[in-house]
């Protein structure tokens, strides 16, 4: 088996190849028929977290994309760098996302590449670069596969997605299919195993779809569900959950996301949402924006026999030694994003963490502190 620095080196090639490519296609083309966009962003981030009694350090997390457009066609690859110190740290680099698509029609773009899955709302817009989102940390049902996240943020395979306006409403679907989350092959590389928490090529057959509308008084309605399989372990999960958004741009916000969870196999449930709401106080000469927020996760599992409950337990313990957030809680995350540009913020904030209290069971709430700064440097920008 590869090792996981070979892995590394040659997803690392791969993405180049893919990027030098697309720009050898598309740069031959005369220039103001192509859209190019580059850009470098990253950030440091510091955590206290009072159950491990330690501080982490996420140094510069470095993400290059690139996006190429010529009449209908349309190629995108992003190079993702991960870098952490502390207890369960890790590095990485590996192309985040890429696909190459192809415009039929308004109610018809087909893709074929590597995705983030169209998962509520929030998974959707947001993206690497967290200064971008308003909360320091992502959802915990919507955090990503390698941070223990419950779902397939992550999807190979075939997109197609469509839009119509209907007076002033517009109805929009995204469909995937393909091997859901992908990403996890890199941990049994990482750690020279395979275990029932550490996913491979196995998830064929994984179906993501979204349905939404985007009426006048809120920026989305929409309903997500998936069926997501597992060959290596047996498991058979699907959801469903529906999102509410209020979004506009430099103004209020606020998103509401729910869903149900199940593995067939097991016959156990889970339930859990977030919700995420702020408002720009103020805005100064010397900042562009201060905006204090506040976001609220819970989780419920049905654990007794629940297989899928038993999988992101053990991945969180084995990959994240001890910053487990997957068991049944109720977090209240209250913080403050203060930017400077649109391109530069800090962020501070404060997590209390109540989880699920089992009888004869003794569980301590957790508390966080974490501050975080993030910046964006567009490289190249031609539309």
């Amino acid at each position: 088996m590869k090792t996981y620095k070979e892995i590394k080196i040659k997803i690392g090639f791969a993405y180049l190849a893919i990027f030098f490519v697309s720009f050898a296609i598309f740069g031959k083309v005369h220039a103001q028929d192509v859209d190019m966009n580059l850009f470098l962003f990253g950030e440091l981030q510091q955590q206290y977290n009072s159950g491990q009694r330690d501080v982490n350090f996420r140094l510069p997390d470095i993400a290059i994309f690139s996006l190429f457009r010529f009449g209908r066609v349309e190629a995108f690859t992003e190079l993702a760098l991960e870098f952490e110190l502390g207890k369960g740290s890790y590095s990485g680099l590996y192309p985040e996302r890429f696909w190459l698509g192809y415009f039929f029609h308004p109610l018809l773009i087909g893709r074929f590449g590597l995705y983030h899955t169209p998962i509520g709302y929030f998974s959707r817009k947001y993206h690497h670069g967290p200064y971008l989102m308003t909360p320091i940390r992502r959802p915990v049902l919507v955090e990503f596969e390698d941070r223990g996240g419950p779902l397939p943020i992550h999807l190979l395979g075939i997109e197609l997605e469509g839009k119509a306006d209907i007076s002033d409403v517009k109805l929009g679907y995204i469909v995937e299919s393909g091997f859901g989350s992908p990403h996890r092959i890199l941990h049994a590389a990482e750690h020279q195993e395979h275990s029932p928490t550490v996913l491979g090529l196995d998830s064929f057959g994984t179906v993501i779809g979204k349905l939404y509308v985007k009426p006048l008084m809120f920026s989305e309605i929409g309903l997500s569900a998936g069926y997501f399989p597992e060959g290596g372990t047996g498991l058979i999960k699907i959801f469903v959950g529906p999102n509410f958004v209020y979004d506009e741009p430099g103004g209020p916000e606020a998103i509401l996301e729910g869903f149900f969870l199940r593995e067939l196999k097991s016959k156990r449930n889970g339930v859990g949402g977030f919700m995420i709401a702020s408002y720009p106080l103020f805005k100064e000469r010397f900042f562009h924006e201060i905006r204090p927020y506040l976001m609220l996760n819970a989780l419920y599992w049905y654990e007794e026999g629940n297989r899928w409950f038993e999988q992101v337990k053990k991945f969180a313990k084995d990959e994240l030694l001890g910053e487990y957030p997957y068991q049944s809680h109720i977090g209240f995350i209250p913080g403050i994003k203060i930017s400077i540009s649109p391109e530069a913020v800090a962020k501070i904030d404060f997590e209390y963490r109540i989880p699920k209290r089992n009888s004869g069971e003794e569980v301590k709430n957790i508390w966080f502190i974490r501050v975080m700064v993030g910046f964006g440097l567009p490289l190249l920008f031609s539309y």
